[in-house]
């Protein structure tokens, strides 16, 4: 000892020296440490993130709203069940023929709205069905090129649905060349699963949400294959890379798989650039933390594996582990400079040696007790629930302490009652539950800290094993509390009373647990929610899919709209009734519908308004342009409603097409007409006998003879009970019992030449029409009335008003009759009579008797809808015919006819 501190006192150089040397060494050594000790740390959380994220994406895809609508139409639409079956054959009503790539197919229009529904639904890029024997049917593609009539029997997705499996698989398109997830259900034989699959339901979507997901939830994110190829990554670069040596049976096999298109065609994939298995590997000189996890899609390959990659130079920093070497280095330096000062005499050599000694000792034990707190930490960090946290807990305490018995007791949902979670080595059963302050473990929950009791010769406490029992040293009890929070209180028995050291330790993995006991049951908290949102949101896809089907089962048109008066929906009957698309027309307002005239959409966007504003109801008929041009006769319903709150919520409305029925009607009042001029031609014959009779009557008054002998009086009574027996309260009979027509008299053909060389040569208007209202000969009708007044149901109701006046006022005789109709044109009409019988009548018009009021004629193209510029132009096209010069023209052209 003197000559080392002789030596130390004549090389005093060397010796700082070499203690400078050693506080490098042990300066690096320790940042080491830390290094290792962090990055490990950091791999256990990336292994948690990355089952995380696994069970993302599998919530995103195999369990997403996209599989529930596709399951849902698999297994109840019939429509879709009978194209699986290959029924669709070009004769029901729903089939139609396409040109696709130069060929024909027979497709199901229904099926195809149904899965373009789904897909702006989802957002996916195209949905389509698979027939049994693998040929894409009917589908739909939001760029315009279906899939329709591409054999994909050999895609892993059908094959899975032909065996009743939902799956997901993600591949390069065949049809476009690009990355896609494929969502397939299969098609069930009946309407409840389990039953035989007879096809396919597949939607295609892009790899966008994953490529995101990727991104954002580590520095580098890989997707990888069964084959370990890489189909998606956060480094794009790396994009169809192999994992592993590339060994020629391994490209062959992901070759004729046929899952990766053309990428591998001509090329062989490079080698991935770094050592996917966990673990701390080195990129581009950093070291990465690797961790992976598998995401199960029901592919027949084997499951996908999730890899993600955090760049620990980040997370473990230079200067953190700098900060631990310095102070390692110090505390060697200073360690050092004490042991060079006490080198230099013997006494405070010896002195020294052994304070270092104990120094060292305890700074080992620190380190080794450090050393197995982190070792826990990481265990605990690996748990997936409470019973496997506790279990991991119990037995490092096992490991670490000696302890031969523990249990441990937790809060749930802040009730004041412990629960019992774990134990370890407790042969008798346990209470399930503990009060707080009652017994040692419920008073440590209510004082909040912990105690060691030892028995001494109370035996309180046995632990009993195969071979006997024995009484513990001491049995320890302590509260589980994060931010003053109680978790839960955890007891131990030990065969020896623990010293400090044990106590510190001890109160060490107590805080460890409190994390790992929060972070657990947030976890399982986050995934109890995760999966009923889930739940929720596939059963709100299916009461979706449900009331679209239910609504589009009602045979009349029905529509609703939103609080804003925006269209939410249809149903079918009134896309079939307008030949409009649900999907161009949902979000729109009917102030926006071109297919309705302008005046009519301003009128029905207020009266939504006010309907919806007041949750109010409108009924009444209304003439509604329909697909077929035709204006129709509707009886129109629309009712508001309101949301729970009181607000307004809404409005729906439906109507029924009464066409025929108000056709009908307008039939009995043009028979109304000729009825009343029957009554009037039976009541003229009438008064003439009550006339002659009368005057017979006065004459015998007088003493004078009857005029009228009562021959003739039978035989005119005769004639007006024939006239009455022959016409009756019919019209229609009097037309049917006549003995001859104009028709039967003349050549209408030759007629017709005639008439219109006649009325071109005059510049009028002409027609010939008999008593049924039947036009025989017409020339020159004006546009004004042909184009415009007897094109819409308001003013053709007035040209038909005009023609029953002017044949009643000839039936009552006058020999001319002169008739201006409500809409501003006027007409002239004669009887034709041949031997005492009128046959027809002939009109001449429509003219005007004086220069036409065009002001008037303008209100009327605004009142009725029509193009004023061209209806202005009809209206000047007809003639002005003085009133003088009718006259001759019927007579000429009624005599012409009776000749």
């Amino acid at each position: 000892m003197n000559r080392i501190g002789k030596f130390v006192v004549e090389h005093l150089w060397l010796a700082r020296l070499m203690v400078l040397a050693l506080v490098l060494i042990a300066g690096w050594t320790a940042s080491e440490v830390v290094r290792e000790q962090r990055q490990q740390e950091r791999l256990s959380l990336l292994e948690t993130e990355a089952e995380r994220r696994g069970i993302e994406i599998m919530s995103q895809t195999l369990n997403g709203n996209v599989m529930g609508a596709l399951g849902l139409l698999g297994t109840i639409d019939q429509e879709l069940k009978r194209e699986a079956r290959g029924e669709i054959s070009g004769k029901g009503k729903n089939d139609r023929t396409i040109d696709i790539r130069g060929k024909s197919f027979v497709v199901s229009t229904e099926n195809i709205e149904n899965l373009e529904s789904v897909g702006r639904s989802y957002d996916a890029e195209g949905t389509f069905v698979v027939k049994g024997d693998g040929m894409v049917g009917s589908g739909w593609d939001n760029a315009g090129k279906p899939s329709t009539g591409i054999n994909v029997k050999f895609r892993p997705y059908y094959q899975m649905a032909m065996q009743g499996m939902e799956n997901v698989y993600a591949a390069v398109s065949q049809a476009r060349g690009d990355r896609m997830l494929y969502f397939s259900a299969p098609v069930f034989a009946e309407t409840t699963n389990g039953t035989e699959a007879i096809g396919a339901v597949v939607a295609r979507t892009g790899m966008m949400k994953i490529d995101n997901l990727l991104r954002e939830k580590a520095d580098i994110a890989l997707l990888l294959s069964p084959q370990q190829v890489v189909f998606a990554s956060s480094r794009a670069e790396w994009i169809g890379t192999l994992a592993g040596k590339p060994t020629p049976e391994r490209l062959k096999a992901i070759r004729e798989v046929k899952q990766f298109g053309d990428m591998f065609v001509s090329k062989d994939p490079l080698p991935l650039p770094i050592v996917i298995d966990t673990g701390v590997r080195l990129l581009d000189d950093k070291f990465f933390a690797v961790a992976s996890a598998k995401v199960r899609w029901n592919d027949p390959l084997g499951d996908w594996t999730l890899v993600m990659m955090e760049d620990l130079t980040r997370t473990v920093p230079l200067a953190a582990r700098l900060q631990v070497g310095l102070a390692v280095g110090v505390i060697v330096l200073v360690l050092g400079a004490l042991l060079l000062r006490l080198l230099r005499g013997h006494h405070e050599q010896v002195t020294a040696g052994e304070q270092l000694s104990r120094y060292s000792q305890e700074q080992q034990r620190n380190a080794e007790r450090k050393a197995a707190v982190a070792g826990v930490s990481l265990k605990l960090q690996q748990a997936k629930d409470i019973d496997q946290l506790l279990k991991v807990f119990l037995t490092e305490l096992h490991g670490l302490m000696g302890v031969l018995q523990g249990v441990v007791y937790v809060t749930r949902n802040n009730e004041e009652n412990l629960h019992l979670a774990g134990s370890y080595a407790c042969a008798e059963a346990l209470p399930p539950t503990l009060a707080v302050g009652d017994g040692l473990l419920g008073q440590c929950a209510l004082e909040r800290r912990m105690q060691v009791i030892t028995t001494d010769a109370r035996h309180f406490a046995m632990i009993r094993s195969g071979l006997g029992e024995t009484t513990p040293a001491a049995v320890m009890v302590a509260p589980v509390i994060l931010n003053q929070n109680l978790l839960g209180v955890v007891e131990i028995a030990l065969l020896q009373v623990p010293a400090d050291a044990d106590r510190i330790q001890f109160e060490d993995l107590l805080t460890l647990l409190a994390m790992s006991l929060e972070i657990v049951s947030r976890s399982v908290q986050t995934e109890q929610v995760l999966t009923e949102t889930l739940a929720a949101e596939r059963l709100q896809a299916e009461q979706l899919i449900f009331q679209q089907a239910l609504v589009d089962t009602i045979p009349y048109p029905v529509f609703y709209k939103d609080a804003d008066a925006r269209f939410l929906g249809f149903n079918r009957a009134y896309e079939e009734t307008f030949a409009v698309r649900r999907a161009d027309l949902v979000g729109k307002r009917v102030i926006e519908l071109d297919y309705l005239p302008e005046a009519d959409r301003l009128a029905y966007q207020a009266e939504d308004e006010a309907v919806i504003a007041g949750a109010s109801s409108i009924k009444r008929d209304v003439q509604l342009p329909f697909a077929d041009g035709q204006l129709h006769d509707t009886l129109y319903f629309v009712s508001g409603f309101r949301r729970p709150d009181g607000s307004p919520g809404g409005l729906v409305g439906t109507f029924i097409d009464i066409t025929a029925l108000k056709e009908a009607e307008r039939d009995m009042a043009r028979m109304t007409d000729l009825e009343r001029f029957n009554r009037l031609a039976l009541g003229r014959e009438q008064r003439v006998l009550e006339l002659k009779g009368e005057v017979n009557r006065m004459a015998e008054a007088l003493g004078q003879a009857a005029p009228y002998e009562s021959a003739a009086m039978v035989e005119l009574q005769a004639e007006v009970e024939d006239y009455v027996n022959e016409f009756g309260s019919e019209s229609a009979a009097i037309i049917a019992q006549q003995s001859f027509s104009l028709s039967d008299l003349v050549n209408l053909d030759e007629l017709q030449v005639l008439l219109t060389n006649f009325c071109d040569s005059v510049g009028i208007a002409s027609a010939i029409i008999n008593l049924e209202g039947k036009v025989l000969v017409a020339a020159r009708w004006q546009r004004a009335c042909t184009d415009f007044h007897r094109a819409k149901a308001g003013s053709c109701s007035r040209c038909i008003e005009s023609d029953t006046e002017l044949a009643l006022q000839l039936t009552d005789g006058q020999a001319f009759t002169l008739y201006q109709c409500k809409n501003g044109m006027t007409d002239a009409a004669a009887p034709i009579v041949v031997e005492g019988r009128h046959l027809a009548n002939v009109f001449i018009g429509q003219f005007h008797s004086a220069p036409p009021d065009m002001a008037f004629f303008r209100d009327q193209a605004r009142q009725f809808g029509y193009d004023e510029a061209a209806y202005l132009a009809a209206v000047a096209e007809a003639p002005v015919i003085e009133s003088a010069r009718l006259p001759a023209i019927l007579s000429f052209l009624s005599g012409f006819a009776r000749m």
